[in-house]
């Protein structure tokens, strides 16, 4: 190759937005839905109430959001279950099972508060 198209292909590469500067291999997709399962609980904590929203600093309980994102982890989780080693394991249960119990007290709680409401009327 010459030096013009040495310096074609690198604004090629440049202008597509590729970069081939590291070796590294890609990311896998183990450790993207990790990653995922990561965000998506911290999300079902804080619609759940029990975490403020790093979007606005404030306390929101929404429960239908965080059965979703309870719901997504268990699915990833599952699905990602037999590439994983028993302390990931172990972990990745304990948080889903202790979401799942904070979503049955909230579920109650709000339940119970309905259930006054009713009788008070």
């Amino acid at each position: 190759m010459n030096e013009h198209t040495d310096n074609k292909h690198s604004e090629q590469k440049k202008d597509s937005g590729e970069q081939y500067e590291s070796d590294a291999a890609p990311t896998n997709i183990k450790d993207m839905a990790l990653s995922f399962v990561s965000i998506i609980s911290a999300k079902g904590w804080q619609y759940l109430g029990l975490m403020a929203h790093p979007e606005n600093g404030k306390i929101h309980e929404n429960l239908p959001e965080a059965r979703k994102a309870i719901d997504l982890c268990s699915l990833v989780f599952n699905a990602l279950k037999v590439e994983l080693q028993k302390d990931e394991i172990q972990e990745i249960e304990g948080m889903i099972s202790n979401l799942q119990l904070n979503y049955v007290k909230r579920q109650n709680r709000e339940e119970e508060g309905k259930a006054e409401d009713t009788h008070t009327q």
